[in-house]
């Protein structure tokens, strides 16, 4: 599925019309990088998020604020983080 379709199905699994999040949560499920998530990518990704141990579920958490995808959170990171998440 491609970005467009990730998007409304999170629209429908957790009742909101625009993640603030998703463009980080697709690349996150995306794992080849080509723009599309496959079933596979998709069982994988909803497992870590669900069943996956501390180590990944902290990768999870960070991909997610590293909304700049710099390697850091810096204080205008997490600016942009309260942003997108009070918006």
């Amino acid at each position: 599925m491609n970005l467009d379709r990730f998007e409304a199905l999170l629209s429908v699994l957790f009742n909101v019309d625009r993640h603030p999040f998703v463009g980080e949560i697709f690349i996150f499920f995306d794992k080849n990088g080509d723009g599309l998530i496959n079933f596979e990518e998709f069982v994988r990704g909803l497992d870590t998020i669900e069943r996956g141990n501390l180590e990944q579920k902290i990768d999870y958490c960070y991909r997610m604020l590293d909304v700049f995808d710099i390697g850091i959170l810096d204080i205008f990171t997490l600016r942009e983080v309260l942003i997108r998440s009070f918006s």
